[in-house]
């Protein structure tokens, strides 16, 4: 037992020498289809909030996104590592703010004219939380046309603390990853539960929210960034048989049913821990191209959606509110529409254009395209 936990923490803290071979291809079809669900789920949601079974659908999305984020954003600093030496962390935001900030910025303005002609109510601050991605600190308090704007805050947060601390020291990295995954659920449980001094002292009581806050009330990009860790460390060795080729699919099944209102196993604190730990799972069970699941989500249409995700999700909120401002028809189908005929638009001639941008900094000894 003691020989097994010394060889477990020897390959933790060890370096990392090459890249593993499932993680060489510079394209993965498999987490664009994953994608693809993700915008899929939050956009139903946003459609049937009224409907008490679909409340959870939306969440489970945004998480299925940070598990994303977590696990590619450490996945390409460490190719870059290994690839050139060092990471630079000049170029990683150079790259983060051509592949974040023109969308948003394009959807800022247009909402601003709207907002001046069609009167929506949008006040100063709330625009203010969407450009400068505070939205995860302000709550229920913005308008609607920008609550969604809390995922990306907990996103840029991220991307703006964890890569130094990657750069700085990895195995510290590791360290405080894996305490904040076993912390945040203890505190968001007292905390959420209003148990003790968690809930009657006031300064304690909102720095555990400042920190639930700050991670969008989940662990997932925390989990998504560990899982690849382990991977480039070997500590987890993905092989291709007939057991691994079916459990992506068993284990997505099972997260989205524990998650779900109105499952037979529905556990109401597994967003805490179970969610975010069986999806990281299910990203690096999907690595693998001959499991079914990777199979089904390598489907064109599956894939084009997740290609189109991120103008998908920014715009969204215009077009599945409940107000219908911008036209008299209660057609879902007609505001889908409308929808993908906007997101296309703003990935064609905005967020492409940025991203061919972007990839003049990426490192020189890198092909890396699939973030």
């Amino acid at each position: 037992m003691q020989k097994g936990i010394s060889d477990f923490k020897k390959k933790l803290f060890s370096e990392i020498t090459s890249v593993p071979e499932i993680l060489k291809p510079t394209h993965l079809p498999g987490l664009d289809g994953l994608r693809g669900i993700a915008i899929i789920m939050v956009i139903v949601y946003h459609f049937y909030m009224s409907s008490d079974s679909m409340k959870s659908i939306g969440p489970i999305g945004v998480w299925v996104f940070f598990s994303i984020s977590g696990f590619l954003i450490t996945t390409l600093l460490l190719k870059e590592k290994i690839a050139t030496g060092n990471i630079c962390l000049k170029q990683f935001y150079i790259r983060r703010i051509l592949r974040i900030f023109p969308v948003v910025f394009l959807f800022v303005i247009i909402l601003s004219i709207i907002n001046y002609y069609e009167k929506l109510g949008i006040n100063f601050l709330s625009f203010l939380s969407a450009i400068f991605f505070f939205q995860n600190f302000r709550g229920g308090n913005s308008s609607w046309y920008v609550q969604h704007f809390w995922s990306l805050s907990v996103e840029e947060q991220f991307y703006l603390t964890f890569p130094i601390l990657l750069v700085y020291n990895l195995n510290k990295y590791i360290k405080i990853t894996i305490f904040l995954i076993i912390f945040i659920p203890i505190i968001e449980y007292l905390g959420y539960g209003k148990l003790g001094v968690f809930y009657t002292n006031h300064i304690i009581h909102n720095i555990t929210f400042a920190l639930i806050n700050l991670f969008g009330s989940s662990i997932d990009i925390l989990c998504g960034s560990l899982m690849s860790i382990l991977l480039f460390k070997n500590v987890i060795v993905i092989k291709d048989n007939v057991f691994t080729r079916y459990l992506g699919i068993v284990i997505f099944v099972i997260a989205i049913l524990i998650c779900a209102d109105g499952s037979a196993i529905f556990i109401p604190e597994s967003q805490l821990l179970f969610f975010p730990i069986l999806i990281s799972i299910v990203l690096i069970l999907n690595l693998n191209a001959n499991s079914l699941f990777t199979k089904i989500l390598g489907n064109k249409l599956l894939i084009y959606i997740g290609i189109l995700s991120y103008s998908l999700y920014i715009w969204q909120q215009l077009f599945d509110n409940p107000n219908y401002w911008f036209v008299q028809s209660k057609s879902i189908l007609l505001h889908v529409f409308i929808l993908l005929t906007v997101a296309n638009a703003s990935y064609y001639l905005c967020e492409k254009k940025f991203l061919k941008l972007r990839d003049k900094f990426l490192p020189k000894k890198s092909t890396e395209t699939f973030l």
